[in-house]
């Protein structure tokens, strides 16, 4: 059985030493400082790092995972309100099929990353931070809803996780294009 809450732990440990190491900065202390004082470059980094650490995660629990996007959105028109934070991590994830055991793992993943995040920043404490999409093959192919990010020139989407047994380029290749 998985322990969450060290299996986070450890994660949110991968993602600083990785922030560490890309960045050139001292410590992992010195990314959770500049996370905290809002530095725009260590969140991006810290935020492309837990999406592909998390990405990882998902698809060694769920065989029904084929692909992880991290993606970027406009920040002021999709959240106007207070409850929005800097810090949370935008996938996509492509499964076929879509299931509720998939739903719930986020979920669950979700609570307890936010928790862990809370523990390591301080008093930021984020109402979420993970907003996972769930598309499947027949949105892919149609490029609708979220899916269609993944085609979008507007919104940018990085692949952080495939299946190694999935083929996604002659998957993608094969859909109609522009």
């Amino acid at each position: 059985m998985i322990d969450i809450d060290d299996t986070l732990g450890n994660v949110l440990a991968t993602v600083l030493d990785d922030c560490v190491e890309h960045m050139g900065m001292a410590s992992s202390e010195t990314v959770v400082e500049n996370l905290r004082q809002g530095d725009e470059s260590t969140r991006r980094s810290f935020r492309r790092g837990l999406g592909q650490e998390i990405a990882k995660f998902l698809g060694l629990c769920d065989d029904d995972v084929k692909a992880v996007y991290l993606y970027d959105h406009d920040v002021e028109a999709v959240h106007a309100d207070a409850e929005w934070s800097p810090h949370i991590v935008h996938l996509i994830v492509w499964a076929q099929p879509k299931t509720a055991a998939l739903n719930s793992l986020v979920a669950v993943l979700n609570r307890a990353l936010t928790r862990a995040f809370d523990d390591l920043i301080g008093d930021l404490l984020p109402i979420h931070l993970l907003d996972v999409q769930l598309v499947d093959d027949l949105e892919v192919k149609r490029r609708a809803g979220y899916a269609g990010l993944l085609f979008s020139p507007r919104f940018q989407s990085l692949e952080v996780w495939k299946r190694e047994s999935v083929s996604h380029s002659h998957a993608l290749a094969a859909l109609p294009q522009r």
